[in-house]
């Protein structure tokens, strides 16, 4: 995301936003295995957790892909094989799958890293992650009353 292309949607507790970016990671990857059981019939699956760990001079650091790559599924010899086949819907008869929230909303943490915002591409119409979340915030333990209002109230001025 640019940083034009982008609006900041609320800014709440880190500890909220924490809670909430896991709960939404939960939603989706339920959303994934679902729309996986339809991808199957195709051989196609679509990965729900891509982890990456890139090593520097100074360490490491890991990366995680929600729903981003796409794979044959077949089986040699009696073992499954995995394939990738890239970042691209393969299949035009394939159904869309569902909208993944990471790929449209980015979260900046304050200099102090009490608070942290949330950013959403405005190419998107936030009536496609709205429901994602609305649903964490409303499972969230951490997230406080006045958080839940905040991010309610930009939710719904959008």
């Amino acid at each position: 995301m640019k940083k034009n292309e982008e609006i900041v949607l609320f800014c709440v507790s880190t500890e909220c936003i924490d809670d909430m970016l896991k709960k939404l990671i939960d939603l989706y990857r339920v959303e994934l295995y679902s729309y996986n059981n339809i991808a199957k019939r195709y051989g196609i699956y679509l990965k729900p957790v891509h982890i990456a760990v890139k090593k520097h001079k100074n360490g490491s650091k890991v990366y995680h892909y929600y729903g981003r790559y796409w794979y044959k599924i077949m089986y040699s010899e009696g073992r499954l094989v995995w394939t990738y086949i890239g970042k691209e819907k393969p299949l035009d008869e394939l159904p869309d799958p569902p909208l993944n929230p990471f790929m449209v909303v980015k979260v900046l943490r304050s200099e102090d890293r009490e608070k942290a915002c949330v950013y959403v591409d405005n190419r998107y119409s936030l009536q496609n992650v709205y429901r994602y979340f609305v649903s964490a915030l409303e499972s969230s333990t951490l997230c406080s009353n006045l958080d839940k209002r905040i991010v309610l109230s930009n939710l719904v001025a959008e």
